[in-house]
């Protein structure tokens, strides 16, 4: 079954006419730009105490980084032009080895940050 695109797996309240979010920003068609990482849909020290500002950092802003950075660099060599235009999605659908995998990493952290919320009580 082909992957759904990231809208259609949230709660049918989920405003797909919204600004565009975390999730929109890793599906949006691309042209000859290259994927960036998204921002984060709250502050880096909002989910204390249950992950600290510092481990927010280190996996967004270095791990999440490494696998958009191999990822596009291994979007900028030649035998990997076919790819440009597509979304992650078909990417991840047609790809194989380590675009695949990279692509792959790239879309779970894109949905990991956004299945996290700040505690509303707090």
């Amino acid at each position: 079954k082909p992957i759904e695109p990231f809208e259609n797996i949230f709660a049918p309240s989920w405003n797909a006419s919204a600004q565009p979010t975390l999730a929109m920003a890793a599906i949006a068609e691309r042209e000859e730009e290259a994927f960036t990482l998204p921002e984060l849909p709250w502050n880096k020290g909002d989910l204390v105490p249950h992950m600290s500002a510092e481990t927010v950092e280190y996996h967004h802003g270095k791990h999440h980084q490494a696998y958009v950075t191999k990822l596009n660099e291994l979007l900028s060599r030649p035998e990997n032009a076919h790819w440009k235009g597509k979304s992650l999605e078909q990417i991840i659908q047609g790809s194989t080895g380590a675009v695949y995998n990279q692509a792959s990493q790239v879309w779970n952290h894109n949905f990991y940050w956004k299945c996290m919320a700040p505690n509303p009580s707090s």
